[in-house]
């Protein structure tokens, strides 16, 4: 089990900034206890120097990661700091189909890989990514906006290379409204659907009000 907290503060903040950041992870560990796995989202908003200066002031309270500490693009900045973080470094969710993936994989820019199926290319094209994953040896936690996408994806690798999956605790619930059977964990674990499918039906009873759109 672990929590995600996005971690608003950056270099614009300064000294200020990062003593909230570490009250912050304190909190967070303290109220977690040492068992709960703890993920830092940076919101792309760090930098490399400010990066490595907070993962060692942060690394006492032992973050599972930090997640996209620069701008998606910058690939040797990540490659860089996921050799000199002594906390893991993660990202891709702004990565897009199978050979976007291979660059990363190639660059060996992070810890830990979070493309985002239903950005990536769809189930299609990020079981091809799982393909490299496993060839690669990598872990692979894909980012999650739609459960129902992501979580049959998750299910073709093993633990090894998938060990958790996120669970947004609001959008979860946004992005499912409309859903029959929206897919949510069930004790901290995700299961496979019963029926068959993705599990995408629409449930016509949330639905007040349709119509048609046209464009041009």
């Amino acid at each position: 089990m672990g929590t995600k907290w996005f971690f608003r503060r950056g270099v614009g903040d300064g000294l200020e900034g990062e003593r909230a950041t570490i009250a912050l992870m304190e909190a967070l560990r303290d109220a977690a206890g040492p068992d709960v796995k703890v993920m830092i989202d940076a919101w792309a908003n760090w930098g490399v120097d400010y990066t490595l200066c907070m993962a060692k002031l942060l690394e006492p309270f032992d973050p599972a990661w930090i997640e996209a500490p620069v701008q998606y693009a910058l690939r040797d900045s990540y490659a860089y700091l996921q050799r000199a973080s002594p906390i893991p470094i993660a990202g891709g969710e702004h990565d897009f189909t199978c050979r976007s993936a291979k660059e990363m994989l190639d660059a060996d820019m992070s810890d830990v890989y979070q493309l985002e199926p239903l950005w990536a290319g769809g189930l299609r094209e990020t079981i091809k990514i799982n393909a490299l994953v496993t060839a690669y040896d990598v872990t692979f936690v894909p980012h999650v906006y739609l459960p129902a996408a992501s979580v049959p994806v998750s299910f073709t690798l093993n633990a090894m290379r998938t060990p958790m999956l996120e669970y947004y605790l609001i959008l979860g619930e946004i992005y499912q409204h409309f859903l029959k059977t929206p897919l949510k964990p069930k004790a901290d674990y995700f299961y496979p659907a019963d029926a068959i499918g993705l599990g995408l039906d629409v449930d016509e009873a949330t639905v007040e009000s349709e119509k048609a759109v046209t464009f041009g």
